[in-house]
């Protein structure tokens, strides 16, 4: 059940995500709606239809049916002001965005911290390459090449960008520092910064831990 001051949506849909403050909803018709708190203008969707999303806390972003990524929301690092051409997938952190080309390469735009004095090393230095899904963390990327192999770019205390080796996954997540993956033989797989949820016994095996 819905908070209070939330309406349960009517009609059928093909994706709903939602975060602390507010839930969006894509139904069949290609539209997307969301209720909840508007920081930010995170409720304030573009009138367009859309094939996928990708809902943050402060900022979203959508492929619509030309292919073009469409974002709202806080833009106050670039994160909600997309580049111009035709993509297949997009994702979203804390201050960033990211998204797949219809050929396969990541292109990111947004907050950008460079590390270690290297102007090229931040979060939105994709690397050049086919992928096939990204995961957005805050200071942090990751994105699940065509080969099963996760590759990693940004800040990277705590292990963040160096996932597992040797080991093929087929979906990741990706957090604030943390990030996780399933690999090939359906085994649960993390990396980057340890949650305080995470506990002993609990199951969840950290790299570099």
């Amino acid at each position: 059940m819905l908070n209070a001051g939330m309406v349960s949506p009517t009609g059928t849909y093909l994706d709903l995500q939602f975060q602390a403050s507010h839930i969006c909803f894509l139904d069949t018709s290609g539209q997307i709606s969301c209720q909840g708190i508007n920081y930010y203008g995170v409720l304030s969707v573009p009138n367009d239809t859309y094939t996928s999303m990708a809902i943050g806390s402060s900022h979203s972003c959508a492929i619509n049916s030309n292919a073009d990524v469409v974002c709202w929301g806080d833009n106050s690092s670039g994160q909600s002001t997309p580049p111009t051409g035709q993509f297949q997938k997009v994702s979203v952190g804390s201050s960033h965005s990211c998204a797949i080309d219809l050929n396969g390469e990541a292109t990111c735009w947004g907050r950008n911290n460079s590390y270690y004095g290297s102007p090229t090393s931040g979060q939105t230095n994709a690397p050049s390459g086919v992928f096939t899904s990204l995961a957005l963390g805050q200071y942090s990327s990751c994105g699940l090449r065509d080969t099963g192999e996760v590759e990693c770019w940004g800040y990277g205390y705590g292990c963040r960008t160096n996932p597992p080796q040797n080991i093929l996954f087929s979906k990741i997540v990706g957090h604030g520092g943390t990030f996780c993956g399933i690999d090939h033989n359906g085994i649960l797989q993390c990396w980057g910064n340890i949650p305080s949820w995470v506990k002993d016994g609990s199951g969840f095996s950290f790299a570099g831990s």
